[in-house]
């Protein structure tokens, strides 16, 4: 508390972290930090409404209702965001917390409408809330679109909002809006024109979403069949997946369609798996949906042991993927393939310099493996190894160590054998 009171603003900020830290552990001392809402520095007086938050006492509400009119736009971001912490963004306080709603700095109203996510009056909240649709800043139109979304299926929010929002010019505030009113019922019946029209979206993401949107208005998701099976041809693998599920959910995978729907299905159910098993395959981590397909593809390859010869020269066309894990399943797959692997090893060399560690290691397995049975493939690693490309050199080095490895140990099962036999 002394460091609180000291002339220097960097050491006054620094003693209000360390009450902050201290939590509600430090309560005893909220009079002090309360002083320093009227502190001459501007950020000081952001860290004590930080402060007065972390300490918990409502008592300290006051003060902060007090930093609600504060001239800096960063004081007031924080203390409503404080004020809901003390649960101050609630009964009497509630049309102050409002008022910020429509303030001239685009981090307040964001703020302000994080501190109204914690009210229990939904009316009133939806209420204050609806008309952001026209808010300049893309931020605020988003946290006002989830903010929502949470109220949606409590009926409070007006239908004019929603469809204000479902028009908004970012992908993002859509697709926020779409997930509030899925499974709504009478709110997703009202809009399912507006959500129909976003099959026609930009955005992927929005026709996605707006697929499993009216996949979840019940009945009336029928008459939008045609618009249903042209998706089925979309560009995006996602968008396809989710018209497919909700042809099939509404009993209209018919003759005609029944196996685009199942194939699509089928890929549906390795994308699950993928998800399951490898994080790194996530879309958000994808420039295209596609990949996540062939990634697919491999991943039931390896996992249920049937690659055959058929998949070879597929195989190497997948060596030239710029996505790395495209690449280094393609060699563990190759790995498992026998001769016919074996006739494809001169395409594995190159990628014993691959930009990527794992797609490195992958191909020095594969090789390890086809050059302890094949003395042109151990050729072609030692030749590799002679690079002058560093990455390239070290690699086949330790490739061509874990062949002789593997070949020694033959040779010694071998002998062994043949005394066996003996």
């Amino acid at each position: 508390s002394r460091l609180c009171q000291n002339e220097n603003h960097q050491v006054r900020m620094a003693g209000l972290r360390v009450l902050g830290k201290l939590g509600r552990s430090a309560a005893e001392y909220a009079g002090v930090v309360e002083a320093l809402c009227q502190d001459e520095c501007a950020r000081v007086r952001v860290h004590a409404a930080h402060t007065l938050g972390r300490l918990g006492e409502e008592a300290s509400s006051k003060a902060l209702l007090a930093l609600l009119k504060d001239d800096d736009p960063d004081v007031r971001a924080e203390a409503v965001l404080a004020l809901a912490e003390l649960g101050g963004a609630s009964g009497t306080h509630l049309a102050a917390v409002i008022a910020l709603v429509y303030d001239g700095d685009s981090s307040v109203r964001k703020s302000a409408i994080d501190a109204l996510s914690r009210h229990e009056d939904v009316t009133a909240i939806a209420k204050a809330v609806a008309g952001c649709h026209e808010d300049e800043d893309t931020d605020v139109r988003l946290a006002a679109a989830e903010l929502l979304s949470n109220l949606t299926a409590s009926g409070a929010v007006p239908n004019e909002a929603v469809s204000k929002f479902l028009s908004d010019d970012h992908g993002d505030v859509r697709k926020a809006v779409l997930r509030s009113i899925r499974g709504t019922g009478e709110t997703c019946t009202e809009h399912v024109q507006a959500i129909a029209d976003l099959f026609e979206d930009p955005d992927h993401e929005v026709r996605q979403a707006a697929i499993e949107a009216l996949g979840e208005s019940g009945e009336v998701a029928k008459d939008y069949e045609d618009e249903l099976q042209d998706r089925l041809r979309d560009d995006h693998a996602s968008v396809r997946i989710a018209a497919a599920r909700v042809l099939r959910s509404l009993g209209l995978a018919t003759s005609e369609n029944a196996d685009a729907v199942d194939h699509l299905l089928r890929w549906d159910g390795l994308e699950e798996a993928i998800e399951r098993n490898w994080n790194e395959t996530r879309l958000a981590h994808m420039e295209n949906i596609e990949r996540l397909v062939r990634e697919s593809a491999l991943f039931a390859l390896l996992d249920t042991g049937t690659a055959s010869t058929a998949h070879a020269e597929a195989l190497v066309v997948r060596l030239r993927e710029p996505y790395w894990l495209v690449r280094r399943d393609s060699l563990l797959v190759m790995s498992m393939l026998g001769t016919a692997g074996i006739l494809q090893a001169a395409s594995l060399v190159p990628l014993l310099r691959d930009e990527d560690p794992c797609v490195r290691e992958a191909a020095v397995h594969a090789l390890t493996i086809f050059g302890s049975r094949d003395q042109k493939v151990a050729d072609l690693v030692a030749d590799a190894a002679e690079s002058k490309v560093p990455r390239m050199r070290d690699t086949a080095t330790r490739a061509l160590e874990g062949i002789r490895a593997a070949t020694a140990d033959k040779s010694e099962s071998e002998v062994v054998e043949k005394k066996k036999k003996k």
